[in-house]
């Protein structure tokens, strides 16, 4: 689905007499609502300023015919111009503050270089929050929304015998989401590609499960991370009103691991999962 052109915007405003927001608008104040870290805010606020600013443009048109005479500009096509370079200067500072930002975040993952690291991702909504507090035992922000995580946090996971690992969370993904959306948290779905393996959360009671299966895979294919080891958890086993789900599930993926991060079901058999990547990465990093 593409979005909605300032055009059509104008147009559908002037037959509704109301305002339009189109699907991109809606899905960009979520995100500003979401928003925690300076990281994030600042990645929200460079989407919605590179989202308007060929949207100014399109406004020529209209404020042109505020203009003077032959060969002098109007008030409207100043304020254009005055607002673009607003804007512009606005998105230079941002970009600024986000190289500072994102040297720190370089920083940090060079600090864990010998730890197990694993990337947690998955639709949004699917649980990934959840379950990373079930595993560690610890109390990341989860509500039941979308995009309810913006922002990668990592988590310790203990695997017993003195073994460990970390989880970072990271932001959901969505289907149709627009380009400059994906590119703008660019930074930090890099966590992804720096991550040792991937543990793909996927919730099992969705109705369109296959299709948020197959919107999450393209994503990690376009980030070039497909060659990750990666586990499958279909989350939120207990939902199920029946277990056809569950059969096909084991019958198409039979080494998925399938539970409920609610309710606890499932994850002794993720852990052990872990553990068999956590010892072939102390064998490459000891060798």
């Amino acid at each position: 689905m593409n979005d909605i052109r300032p055009a059509q915007v104008r147009n559908l405003e002037d037959r509704l007499k109301c305002r339009v927001v189109g699907r991109a608008e809606i899905i960009m104040d979520i995100f500003a609502r979401r928003a925690k870290s300076a990281e994030s805010a600042i990645q929200v606020e460079l989407v919605q300023l590179r989202y308007i600013l060929p949207r100014l443009k399109g406004l020529g048109g209209v404020l042109s015919r505020l203009g003077g005479g032959i060969g002098t500009r109007g008030p409207g096509e100043k304020m254009l111009e005055t607002d673009r370079r607003h804007v512009l200067r606005r998105i230079s500072t941002l970009k600024k503050k986000l190289v500072k930002v994102q040297k720190h975040r370089e920083t940090a993952r060079k600090s864990r270089s010998r730890e197990l690291v694993g990337a947690v991702v998955g639709y949004t909504n699917a649980g990934k929050s959840t379950l990373i507090n079930t595993m560690a035992r610890d109390d990341l922000f989860v509500e039941d929304r979308l995009f309810a995580t913006l922002d990668s946090y990592t988590r310790t996971v203990y695997l017993g015998e003195r073994r460990k690992c970390l989880l970072v969370d990271t932001v959901g993904f969505i289907r149709n989401l627009p380009a400059h959306l994906v590119e703008s948290f660019r930074s930090t779905l890099e966590e992804i590609c720096c991550a040792d393996f991937i543990v793909h959360v996927i919730d099992i009671s969705a109705p369109d499960m296959q299709s948020n299966i197959t919107t999450v895979n393209n994503e990690i294919k376009s980030l070039e991370c497909s060659n990750k080891e990666k586990i499958l958890f279909f989350n939120k086993a207990d939902l199920l009103a029946y277990n056809a789900t569950a059969a096909s599930v084991r019958n198409n993926h039979p080494d998925a691991v399938i539970g409920s991060a609610t309710g606890g079901t499932g994850i002794d058999d993720l852990k052990s999962r872990i553990i068999d990547i956590y010892t072939r990465h102390q064998q490459k990093i000891n060798y």
